[in-house]
């Protein structure tokens, strides 16, 4: 077990597995046992309700980033994986990290207060301010994690965050490791430090932006939205937002690099295009371990918006694995490195090929951190 320095180690708790937790989501009742057996030690889901659903059916950008048909949508059954969950001491988070408005406050309220009453819950997962501010007022008795989604890029953020009652903050996955390890050392509370450690690249995408980019999909109103009296508009009246993510990846395509910094740097080495299909990776930072192995990170997050618990679990016992590795206490960054890179071609490309910075998270492999 890798001993963590008493200076960075500011909960006792970040002791176990050296200092990380393995975060993974799940969005059936069946999916609990397989990631149990995996070894995961955190869960989290989406669930929404049936109100929720048809006053606002698309729910990807409305009421949770997880996407439709990730979310639990049925109550007894929401109920039945978080009480399995509960029986197998593993805590659950419920994602409900949208930006709502004065009308859809009542609904996301009432279900915050039922499932206050759950004790699988062990909090929520939120990006919205007015809600993490009704959460204070209203003495929310469960733990509150702060989404990528609202955007964390310093210490004093995390440290707001914490004064507005965040129990932790989910730092966004385009930061460097030294920008990681930066904001980790100048943070002054006692919040915890999430990161996303591996699957669903979204490409060069910051998080908390990441609205901006989706907003075509409000305009696909079938007829049964419409007769619901939805009112779906474009947050923003842009090329980008007509486009959606595709402008992004448009631009890549056609090897147009202006407002991608980093994307330009590593293309210009490897004299390449950005190809879509065979560039857009899985999004990993498990090489980047070594370097933060001696920060109080309390979990490493897993994303999976319909990946199945089969698929989650392989990626869970490839983090064990990298974890025992890092636990050696003679081994060096680059024997890491090398066995992390192996392990990951294994489980995600059936060791047909090895990993390339594309399948990075941005780390220092991706871009060139310029003080």
């Amino acid at each position: 077990m890798i001993i963590c320095t008493l200076v960075l180690c500011k909960n006792v708790l970040n002791m176990k597995k050296g200092c990380f937790n393995i975060l993974a989501p799940f969005s059936a009742i069946h999916d609990v046992q397989v990631l149990k057996d995996a070894g995961v030690d955190e869960l989290y889901c989406g669930y929404i309700t049936e109100d929720l659903k048809n006053k606002w059916p698309l729910a990807f950008n409305i009421l949770n980033r997880r996407g439709e048909g990730s979310s639990f949508d049925n109550y007894a059954v929401f109920k039945e994986a978080i009480s399995q969950a509960y029986k197998y001491n593993l805590p659950v988070y419920l994602t409900l990290n949208g930006l709502y408005t004065s009308q859809q406050y009542p609904l996301l309220l009432s279900l915050v207060n039922n499932i206050q009453s759950l004790p699988g819950i062990k909090g929520i997962i939120v990006a919205d301010i007015g809600l993490l501010l009704y959460l204070k007022k209203s003495k929310f008795k469960k733990e509150i994690h702060i989404s990528t989604i609202a955007g964390c890029f310093n210490s004093l953020t995390a440290d707001f965050y914490k004064e507005l009652g965040a129990n932790r903050v989910i730092l966004d996955r385009q930061l460097t490791v030294e920008e990681i390890k930066d904001i980790i050392s100048r943070i002054k509370s006692d919040i915890d430090i999430e990161i996303l450690i591996i699957r669903e690249n979204c490409g060069g995408f910051i998080d908390s932006l990441c609205t901006f980019l989706h907003c075509s999909e409000q305009l696909e109103l079938n007829t049964e939205t419409i007769k619901k009296n939805v009112s779906l508009i474009k947050a923003y009246d842009t090329e980008i937002c007509d486009l959606g993510c595709e402008f992004y990846f448009k631009k890549l395509a056609n090897g147009n690099f202006e407002t991608f910094d980093s994307l330009t740097e590593l293309s210009k080495p490897m004299n390449l295009k950005y190809d879509r299909d065979k560039h857009h990776g899985f999004g990993c930072r498990i090489c980047d371990l070594y370097d933060l192995k001696e920060y109080p990170i309390k979990s490493l997050k897993i994303v999976g918006r319909g990946k199945s618990s089969q698929e989650i679990s392989k990626f869970v016992k490839l983090l064990l694995r990298v974890l025992n590795n890092l636990k050696q206490a003679d081994i060096s960054k680059s024997e890491f490195q090398s066995k992390c890179k192996a392990l990951f071609s294994k489980v995600a490309f059936n060791g047909k090929k090895m990993c390339s910075n594309f399948d990075c998270y941005f780390s220092n492999s991706l871009v060139k951190n310029e003080k």
